[in-house]
């Protein structure tokens, strides 16, 4: 059960009042199910044991705002108390909203290029300035006639780069 929190707490889930949050378990500020499927309150239990295990466990969850909004948090369970009879543990937790738009926004970015490359009608072929192909999409390796696989690394054999002693 949750027995105090800050006043950032109640702006994070949007309570006016700390006995909306106090005395209630972690499951009661979260959605039904965690996004992998399992009961939050499940998940909860299974999580805060492990952290009064190991003194400490970090992990994200998923919280729901007084308005029933679901959002993204960071979570910091560190125990403070390790007394059976009084245990406590401090918890941190920090609103990850944008970090995981931004990695939605990422993703859907690279599914794009990535589509326009395995899709595009000439060859492309991406190295460094050191001679290593690190991608090419498949009609670049139709017009050299080898698979992918054979291409991915230098551009020349070692024995021919500047340098060797060959």
């Amino acid at each position: 059960l949750f027995v105090d929190c800050n006043n950032s707490t109640l702006k994070l889930l949007g309570y006016e009042n700390k006995n909306d949050v106090l005395l209630k378990l972690p499951s009661e500020l979260s959605p039904e199910n965690q996004p992998d499927g399992e009961s939050s309150s499940i998940k909860a239990n299974k999580i805060i044991n492990q952290a009064l295990e190991k003194g400490s466990q970090r992990f994200e969850w998923y919280h729901k705002k007084a308005s029933g909004e679901i959002f993204p948090v960071e979570v910091v369970l560190t125990t403070i108390n390790k007394d059976s009879k009084n245990l406590v543990l401090h918890t941190v937790w920090r609103d990850i909203t944008k970090r995981k738009q931004a990695e939605i926004a990422l993703k859907e970015s690279e599914e794009k290029y990535r589509t326009i490359i395995e899709k595009s009608p000439i060859g492309i072929v991406h190295y460094t300035s050191e001679g290593v192909i690190t991608d090419c999409n498949p009609k670049f390796c139709e017009i050299v006639g080898s698979p992918e696989e054979t291409l991915i690394g230098p551009l020349l054999p070692q024995s021919a780069q500047v340098g060797s002693d060959g």
